[in-house]
């Protein structure tokens, strides 16, 4: 099991935007490319000043998130990149279960 991990922290001021953005188009997107078994979205309720996310979607194996990686991560990355440009800052882990 993978868990490809994006943790996303969004202006304030922009944020009911890109949830809603994120709940109807971006993450459907991804989960529509039929490589993810699921996704959790997290809210960080600690930070007044920024709203940070984190997002976890579930793989089978390595070989699906080398797929994703190759055919779809750099178009959905650009298109966040260009709505929300300068507007969040993103990192990316993935994480393999070990118990």
């Amino acid at each position: 099991m993978i868990i490809y991990s994006v943790k996303i922290c969004v202006a304030k001021e922009i944020s009911k935007t890109w949830y809603k953005w994120m709940e109807e188009q971006h993450i459907p997107d991804i989960m529509n490319t039929n490589l993810f078994l699921e996704f959790k979205l997290y809210d960080n309720f600690e930070d007044n000043i920024r709203k940070k996310y984190l997002i976890q979607y579930k793989l089978e194996n390595f070989e699906q998130y080398k797929k994703y990686e190759m055919k779809y991560q750099n178009k959905f990355q650009k298109e966040h990149s260009s709505k929300f440009k300068n507007k969040f800052l993103a990192t990316r882990s993935l994480f393999i279960k070990i118990l």
